[in-house]
């Protein structure tokens, strides 16, 4: 079990980067970047709803428009998105999460609260 989820979380054969930018002073855009200069290039599904491509990829506008199973979300979204978007992660059934965001515990007891959800 453990190994799977290890397996998922660290070679998985596909994932999606919520909150991708095409907008090379983000995070986000240079996270997609280099994954894509590592050499994977099949099924990586940037989501943005205001983005139609990034780096020539087709942009989704939710992680549940994504046609095919996911096993790891990049979730680089602000704090406060992040419950809506992992309760979208859960419906989609995607196996492993990494959130890339500030303003959780380190900022006080609402980011706790937000850190708790």
């Amino acid at each position: 079990m453990i190994e799977s989820l290890l397996k998922e979380l660290l070679e998985p054969s596909s994932l999606t980067i919520i909150g991708a930018s095409a907008n090379p002073a983000k995070i986000s855009h240079e996270i997609l970047r280099n994954i894509l200069k590592a050499g994977c290039k099949d099924n990586i599904f940037p989501v943005n709803p205001r983005t139609p491509e990034i780096l020539g990829l087709e942009v989704f506008p939710s992680v549940e428009d994504i046609p095919i199973p996911v096993e790891l979300a990049i979730i680089v979204i602000p704090s406060t998105l992040a419950p809506k978007t992992l309760n979208e992660c859960s419906r989609k059934k995607v196996k492993a999460a990494i959130i890339i965001s500030g303003g959780f515990r380190e900022t006080g007891e609402m980011g706790k609260e937000l850190e708790k959800k």
